[in-house]
């Protein structure tokens, strides 16, 4: 089965994030940014999901065609890799595209070619994949006896 790995970077306003899937070989076949709603205690509809593992399910809707569910998130429900462009277009779920910048003047960032990357996501994965949530944190403390840019991102979150 494959395995995904998300690593978030938390904002006010938005999280962005770095997706990367794997096969069972460990290598690397896929990757792309994503855009999520900023983290608010989980809260319904305002927030991006808890970190964590997930599993992740192929389903079919005629408003997003063919996406991703994720399932067993915590107090949540319908959580969704779909596509779209904006934060004010989800409500807790993912956005995976290509580039995070600026698509009109609401000065939070945006994501382009959803669709496209959503489309080459559900052509390799297939049918299910297994999710890692994680995150980067500034260091509290530096790292001594490594180079300096080590002790710049170091994970939150351990991921297998």
């Amino acid at each position: 089965m494959i395995t995904a790995y998300l690593l978030r970077d938390y904002h006010p306003d938005h999280t962005r994030g770095i997706f990367v899937a794997k096969d069972d070989d460990g290598n690397i076949i896929h990757s792309c940014v994503v855009l999520e709603l900023p983290w608010k205690d989980n809260l319904f509809q305002i927030s991006c999901i808890p970190e964590g593992m997930y599993q992740v399910v192929k389903r079919y809707t005629p408003k997003f065609r063919w996406h991703y569910h994720i399932l067993d998130v915590p107090n949540r429900t319908y959580i969704l890799m779909h596509p779209g462009n904006h934060t004010r277009q989800i409500l807790g779920c993912i956005l995976p595209g290509v580039e995070i910048k600026h698509l009109d003047s609401d000065q939070i960032p945006d994501i382009t070619d959803t669709r496209l990357t959503l489309n080459k996501m559900l052509k390799t994965f297939g049918n299910q994949f297994m999710l890692h949530v994680g995150s980067f944190e500034p260091p509290k403390h530096p790292c001594k006896g490594l180079p300096s840019h080590y002790s710049t991102i170091p994970p939150a979150t351990p991921l297998p």
